[in-house]
């Protein structure tokens, strides 16, 4: 069995599937679960390029004819092979998320930030309204 996600999302077309590590992160666990190397991914994007939200153009001519050359929704899929190495590690690596997680619940203190995000996550913070019982451990 070859795992498969689609996930929704209002991040752009134009993103690298790369920059969401936390979705290619899931996808190898479920890797590990299913015993494959192999899995498919599927982003659909709500608002395609965003170029049809915020056109370029200074009349509504040029503005339609930009909208048009930018349909939304969009849909990318991706076919993603792991070594099994990859797989392993990212398989330690929730497993030391889990552990941290029911340190989390047993104290009811807050990891702090840098433990808390996972890598290649920091951009999540400037929107979260925790951010300073975050920094200083404190339970919210």
């Amino acid at each position: 069995m070859i795992p498969y996600e689609l996930k929704a999302t209002y991040q752009s077309a134009n993103r690298a599937i790369e920059d969401n590590a936390h979705w290619i992160r899931q996808v190898e666990a479920q890797c590990y679960v299913t015993g494959t190397t192999e899995a498919y991914l599927t982003r659909f994007e709500l608002m395609g390029d965003w170029g049809a939200v915020y056109p370029k153009g200074k009349t509504s001519e040029e503005k339609d004819a930009y909208r048009a050359k930018h349909p939304r929704p969009t849909l990318h899929a991706y076919k993603l092979t792991f070594s099994q190495e990859e797989i392993d590690k990212n398989w330690r690596w929730f497993l030391g998320r889990k552990e941290e997680f029911l340190q989390v619940i047993e104290t009811g203190k807050l990891l702090p930030k840098a433990a808390a995000l996972a890598p290649a996550g920091s951009y999540e913070c400037q929107h979260c309204s925790y951010t300073k019982e975050c920094e200083d451990g404190i339970k919210h």
